[in-house]
């Protein structure tokens, strides 16, 4: 869980990934009423004391935040929102928070979701000389090999 040091809004959990990932999904989830006693959440939980009232969620474009479509919240009462969304590609997300129950913020989860990357196609490559190793096609039946 990642809970704000103050009241001071606006607030934010950033989350910065190990390069360029393609995204079209992103899960924040705050805290339950009864946080001693926690259930799964579901998009159906609510709260009344401790969640995010108003918040943003929103991707890094290389050179401003954007908020994700559908990503702008006001009145908030759940504990889980998922967001869908066109695909994009990004190196970095953000809950930007505005307002809480209590004050604080807290977040339990903050999730990213996309596709995988496709694998590289089987085939030798070639290392060395000038430019960039270079992935060469494969005749079928063979097996790949480096030199």
């Amino acid at each position: 869980m990642w809970h704000g040091a103050t009241t001071a809004k606006p607030d934010w959990l950033q989350v910065e990934f190990n390069g360029a990932k393609t995204i079209d999904e992103i899960v924040v989830t705050s805290q339950q009423d009864d946080y001693t006693n926690p259930v799964e959440p579901t998009e159906a939980t609510t709260f009344q004391s401790y969640g995010l009232r108003a918040f943003d969620v929103q991707y890094w474009d290389g050179s401003a935040w954007v908020t994700v479509a559908g990503g702008r919240v006001t009145g908030n009462d759940r504990v889980m929102r998922r967001f869908a969304f066109p695909a994009v590609t990004t190196t970095k997300i953000r809950t930007l928070i505005h307002a809480t129950a209590d004050g604080f913020s807290r977040v339990w989860e903050l999730e990213a979701w996309g596709t995988a990357q496709a694998a590289p196609p089987p085939g030798r490559v070639k290392v060395g000389g000038k430019g960039a190793a270079q992935r060469l096609p494969r005749s079928p039946g063979t097996k790949a090999a480096s030199r």
